[in-house]
C-alpha cells in the first residue's frame, strides 16, 4: 500500500516530468523545425504541430468573427485581420502552450483510470483552445470598435487570469467527482 506522502511525491514527479517534456519539448521542437534557425532540421517542418495549432486558433477566431458579421482575412500564417483594418499577430507566447502543458501534465499525473484522464485532458484542452479563440476575436473587435475599456488592460494577463480561474474550477470539479 502506498502512503499519502508517497502518492503525492509520485504525482509531483510525474507532473513535473510531463510538463517539462510538453513545454520544454515544444520549445525544442520550434527551434529544430524553424527554417531560419541554426539547428533547423527540414524534415521536422512537415510535423510542425505548433503551426497547425496556430492555424486552428486563427481560423477558429476568424470563424467567430464571421458569425458576428465581421470579415476575417489571413494575411499570412501568423496574422488575422478584420474588415481590412485591425489585425493581431499570433506569436508563440500567445498560443497558450504553457497552459495546455500544465493542464495535460496535471491530468496525466493523476492516479485515476486512463480513460478518465484522457477525457479530462481532451475536454480541458478543447475548452482552453475555445477560450483562446474567443480572446483573439474579442481583442480584434475591441480594437476595431474602439472599446476604451480594453485600452489599459494587457490581454495576455487578462487571458491568464480567466484561464487559470477556469482551470482551478475544473480542478475543483475533478476533485469533487473523484472524491464521490
Amino acid at each position: 500500500m502506498f502512503s499519502l506522502a508517497r502518492i503525492q511525491k509520485l504525482f509531483l514527479i510525474k507532473f513535473l516530468l510531463v510538463f517539462a517534456i510538453l513545454y520544454g519539448g515544444t520549445y525544442g521542437f520550434v527551434a529544430l523545425a524553424s527554417p531560419s534557425g541554426k539547428l533547423s532540421l527540414p524534415f521536422l517542418q512537415s510535423l510542425d504541430y505548433v503551426a497547425a495549432y496556430r492555424k486552428l486558433l486563427l481560423h477558429g477566431a476568424g470563424q467567430c468573427l464571421e458569425w458576428l458579421g465581421y470579415t476575417a482575412a489571413y494575411p499570412d500564417a501568423y496574422r488575422l485581420q478584420i474588415n481590412e483594418a485591425n489585425r493581431v499577430q499570433l506569436v508563440y507566447d500567445c498560443l497558450g502552450i504553457g497552459i495546455l502543458s500544465f493542464w495535460i501534465a496535471w491530468c496525466a499525473a493523476a492516479t485515476h483510470a486512463w480513460k478518465f484522464r484522457m477525457g479530462w485532458i481532451f475536454g480541458g484542452s478543447v475548452l482552453i483552445t475555445l477560450l483562446n479563440m474567443q480572446r483573439i476575436a474579442l481583442l480584434l473587435i475591441a480594437h476595431y470598435e474602439h472599446w476604451n475599456i480594453f485600452a489599459s488592460i494587457d490581454h495576455h494577463d487578462m487571458y491568464n487570469m480567466v484561464i487559470y480561474t477556469v482551470l482551478l474550477l475544473l480542478l475543483l470539479l475533478h476533485y469533487r467527482l473523484v472524491k464521490e
